[in-house]
């Protein structure tokens, strides 16, 4: 049997947040089910009750951290596109918000990224997990969004915009959660809104040059 009672704060959860700073932590091998209910405060048969395995419950934690960063950010882009002006700069900026805030938290960012970190070194989840649960659905509502509100993109130029979008965004986050010190420059220390600010007028510009000179982007 698995997911037994899983309520806020019940003994399903304790082992979910165990485990996902275990296995940040120590990996994936190095963490053990009993170190798992030992950190959560649960019988040692815990793991296999609630879940049926310790590769289910680290798939769980996946999918559980997946969804939610999916929802956030599919309901950010909705709140933009939905309002009475939409605006690119405005999607620009409350989208990048959203993005960054799980991976810059203060207390679980850097768990976030360590974890995902060690699944692209040592895969176990299914190969169209990331995909399917999240880069998916949100490069494609960022590409749609885009394009409404710049009509004159295609389709290719519009993901190409998402990519170089997501991955300033991802890069910042890298940087300033593994190196948050004071040898690292002071531009990755600053307040988030300093960089947020420019990658929104960089990326925006970008696009509209695609609106500017078409025949030459094509």
């Amino acid at each position: 049997m698995e997911n037994h009672h899983c309520q806020h704060n019940g003994p399903c959860e304790r082992l979910k947040q165990a485990a996902e700073r275990l296995f940040s932590e120590k990996g994936f091998d190095a963490t053990t089910t009993r170190q798992i209910t030992q950190a959560a405060g649960c019988n040692v048969a815990a793991v296999n009750y609630h879940f049926g395995s310790k590769e289910k419950l680290y798939l769980e934690i996946f999918k559980d951290r997946l969804s939610a960063m999916r929802k956030a950010r599919l309901e950010a882009i909705s709140l933009v596109m939905n309002s009475s002006e939409p605006a690119l700069e405005k999607l620009l900026s409350t989208f990048a918000h959203t993005f960054l805030e799980p991976l810059i938290h203060p207390e679980t960012g850097r768990g976030i990224l360590t974890l995902i970190h060690r699944e692209m070194l040592d895969q176990r989840l299914p190969k169209d997990l990331f995909f399917c649960e999240m880069i998916g659905p949100m490069t494609e509502a960022l590409a749609q969004s885009f394009i409404c509100l710049c009509p004159s993109l295609t389709t290719e130029q519009s993901m190409c915009c998402v990519t170089s979008y997501l991955s300033q965004l991802l890069h910042f986050a890298h940087v300033r959660q593994m190196n948050n010190t004071e040898n690292t420059p002071h531009f990755f220390r600053s307040e988030i809104d300093h960089y947020l600010n420019h990658i929104t007028r960089f990326v925006a510009a970008g696009i509209r040059s695609y609106q500017e000179r078409p025949a030459e982007n094509g």
